[in-house]
């Protein structure tokens, strides 16, 4: 725990290769543990994503988001928030890679997990319809990014 903490930190300082040194220490030994599948391996897998997403290694990133999504499915299945976790992850990646249509699918899907099992008046709604809100916009659906721009604001 304390190599992931310290991948973290270096992550949020900048540091991307004592970050990445420190994760891929930690995906080593979880990947030791039960086959790999753990919630601990997901979690590093889904931060190495995270940290090469904000490298532009967009399609590293992707397939440490779909590895960590495969574990959490098979732990937890889809309807669980740990699930929709890294699903928005992912989302935001495509988003980022300009693949609106995909990003808006799995964005789509975490909006009926969160609905169902958090509501809408939770934190994770209303975070979910900015990020819709904010995808509307860059595809200039102007009328659908209001709608769930709207949307946040009343979840809060």
């Amino acid at each position: 725990m304390a190599y992931y903490n310290l991948g973290n930190l270096n992550h949020s300082m900048g540091r991307f290769e004592k970050s990445e040194s420190y994760l891929l220490y930690v995906k080593e030994v979880r990947e030791k543990i039960n086959n790999g599948v753990t919630p601990g391996l997901a979690n590093v897998l889904s931060r190495i994503g995270t940290l090469k997403a904000d490298l532009g290694q967009i399609n590293e990133a992707e397939s440490y988001f779909l590895l960590a999504l495969k574990i959490t499915e098979k732990i937890y299945g889809k309807s669980n928030p740990r699930y929709v976790g890294v699903l928005t992850n992912l989302a935001i990646l495509y988003e980022k890679s300009k693949q609106y249509e995909l990003a808006e699918n799995y964005l789509l899907e975490c909006r009926k997990v969160i609905e169902s099992k958090l509501g809408n008046k939770s934190r994770q709604f209303a975070n979910n319809s900015a990020n819709l809100g904010t995808l509307y916009l860059k595809m200039n659906r102007f009328e659908d990014a209001s709608v769930f721009l709207r949307q946040a604001v009343f979840a809060e």
